[in-house]
């Protein structure tokens, strides 16, 4: 089965070229498996300093986290990649980056009590500046 896979830039630097690719995977893939063999192949890119967290985002919800120093991946439930009930629509994977244990925390608690939090930049800005 073939699948559009994409992640979010690091960095300015990081946003020179696209990150989308397409690959073909088993149909039975796990989402754990999948990040598993991204790493395998370097697709994530290196990040001295803080512990960062990749999400596995498909359909809109995130499915699953790995905590790089730690190596270890949180799963929010263990579904399965699949191809729409019409089979023409190739399924999208994206990676979100969260630089710290700690924004991925705040983020992750708000998704399990179900908030729907969506702050610009701008916002977060002036609460740097204000607190």
């Amino acid at each position: 089965m073939e699948i559009i896979i994409d992640r979010q830039s690091v960095c300015m630097g990081d946003d020179v070229t696209s990150h989308e690719t397409k690959n073909e995977v088993n149909e039975h893939i796990t989402f754990l498996e999948l990040f598993e063999e991204l790493i395998a192949k370097n697709y994530f890119p290196h990040i001295q300093g803080n512990d960062v967290v990749w999400i596995l985002r498909f359909d809109g919800k995130d499915r699953i986290a790995w905590k790089t120093k730690e190596n270890k991946f949180y799963e929010y439930n263990k579904t399965y990649c699949s191809i729409s009930k019409n089979g023409k629509r190739i399924p999208e994977v994206t990676f979100i980056y969260y630089s710290s244990v700690e924004e991925w925390s705040e983020r992750r608690e708000d998704c399990l009590e179900n908030k729907i939090v969506q702050i610009n930049w701008l916002d977060k800005l002036k609460n740097f500046f204000y607190k």
